[in-house]
């Protein structure tokens, strides 16, 4: 069990470090400004916490019917913020690069907030 705890949390930590590394730059390159770019950071970043809030305690109330529920929840925030970060590179046609950017990284940043709390 302990060998198997380490791993998950070492596969959770690279995941967080990997996702949105250069995002900035990736950012810039996509012709968002300055400004755009600090609202698509502070938004995601400000919404995280309601997100982790709601959705540790929906895995609170499910893992007292089943021990694994923890671990599915967390599992589904991991699958669920790694479609929503992949989404965001795609163009939808009669919307701005500012505006899909900044609902697909609200959701990235949401999903990813209560990973960590869940694990623990």
């Amino acid at each position: 069990p302990e060998y198997r705890t380490r791993w998950l949390y070492f596969i959770v930590f690279a995941w967080l470090a990997c996702s949105g590394r250069f995002m900035s730059l990736w950012l810039v390159g996509e012709g968002l400004s300055e400004s755009e770019i600090g609202v698509i950071f502070a938004v995601g970043k400000a919404l995280s916490p309601v997100f982790s809030a709601v959705i540790s305690v929906v895995s609170d109330s499910l893992a007292k019917h089943s021990n694994a529920a923890r671990n599915h929840v967390c599992l589904a925030c991991v699958l669920a913020s790694t479609a929503t970060f992949s989404l965001m590179s795609l163009t939808y046609p009669g919307t701005t690069r500012f505006w899909v950017v900044l609902v697909f990284n609200t959701l990235t940043e949401g999903l990813k907030g209560p990973v960590t709390p869940i694990l623990d």
